[in-house]
């Protein structure tokens, strides 16, 4: 199962009823549709979705117009159908969509059984909070309080960062973690040795959520996390990028300019079918690649400025 975000301590400001069930929302999708399909479902309310080998899974709070969610779903998913000429998934076919109700204490009971101790590396372990794991001496635990934040270490995308980030990160860098989500990647780089880390994100409640897991990992080197309207200040060794394609791309003038001499990104979210797409577009904004890593149907790349 790989989790993108989930309705565990979903809040809503201000707002003293809490939903105990959820609309659960199974859509069968091609794997070039669901980074879109998932931004829409987001904008229509959803506050957790989980990618699946096949599709997505999405969660509503139970006081949604859910009716008026599908509606909407069967027209994005139809017009994605007949420009990808994927006819396997398009509305009408059987069992390209299913909604449940389901109770809180299911969701938090499927989630513990899902999410155990997760071996990155020989060194890395993603251990969620409140279970038991004992380490061996050469061992970096990272604990984790799943969340809304993307990034609990069960997505490729996340893995990748982490492997990379073990091989390039040497003790005296400045890590710039954009978009960090739970904070995983963040946290990782501390552990790791590195000099200072900064971490950003738009979203406010994933920082809320990047915070908490800092807590649960201390002792830890000071993690210095910007709000959404503060911009990276200053000159980074090596800058952390789990985010999409589109994103990356659009954010490499930005990482030109908070790159010191020499220095590196290693950046994930790449679907393979998109890769070559993407370098080609590196290599016309004078980037380089130095190495490339995948899992799944994902990849992830270090790059640097060519000069």
């Amino acid at each position: 199962m790989k989790v993108v975000k989930r309705p565990e301590d979903f809040r809503k400001t201000n707002e003293a009823k809490l939903s105990h069930r959820w609309h659960q929302v199974k859509l069968r999708l091609s794997s070039s549709t669901k980074e879109l399909m998932t931004a829409f479902l987001f904008r229509w309310g959803c506050i957790g979705v989980e990618e699946t080998d096949d599709g997505l899974v999405a969660y509503f709070p139970e006081e949604v117009a859910i009716t008026t969610i599908k509606r909407q779903i069967e027209q994005i998913v139809g017009a994605l159908s007949v420009r990808t000429n994927q006819t396997n998934w398009q509305p009408g076919s059987r069992d390209w969509l299913s909604i449940d109700t389901i109770a809180e204490q299911n969701w938090q009971l499927a989630w513990k059984m899902y999410f155990k101790p997760i071996f990155i590396s020989q060194h890395i372990v993603i251990v969620p909070e409140g279970e038991k794991f004992v380490p061996t001496p050469n061992q970096i635990v990272i604990v984790i309080r799943p969340g809304q934040a993307f990034g609990t270490g069960t997505h490729p995308t996340t893995q990748l960062v982490l492997r990379a980030l073990e091989k390039w990160l040497s003790p005296d860098m400045r890590v710039l973690d954009v978009g960090t989500g739970s904070g995983i990647l963040a946290i990782a780089a501390a552990k790791l040795g590195a000099r200072s880390v900064v971490a950003n994100d738009i979203d406010p409640m994933a920082l809320e959520n990047a915070h908490q897991n800092v807590q649960l990992n201390q002792p830890l080197p000071p993690i210095n996390f910007l709000p959404p309207s503060v911009k990276p200040a200053g000159k980074f060794d090596l800058i952390l990028a789990n985010l999409t394609s589109q994103v990356l791309l659009e954010l490499l003038p930005d990482f030109n300019l908070w790159l010191d001499h020499n220095g590196k990104v290693i950046a994930s979210g790449i679907l393979q079918e998109a890769k070559e797409k993407f370098v080609a577009n590196l290599h016309i904004h004078d980037w380089k690649l130095l190495e490339q890593i995948s899992q799944d149907e994902w990849t992830c790349l270090v790059i640097c400025p060519k000069s």
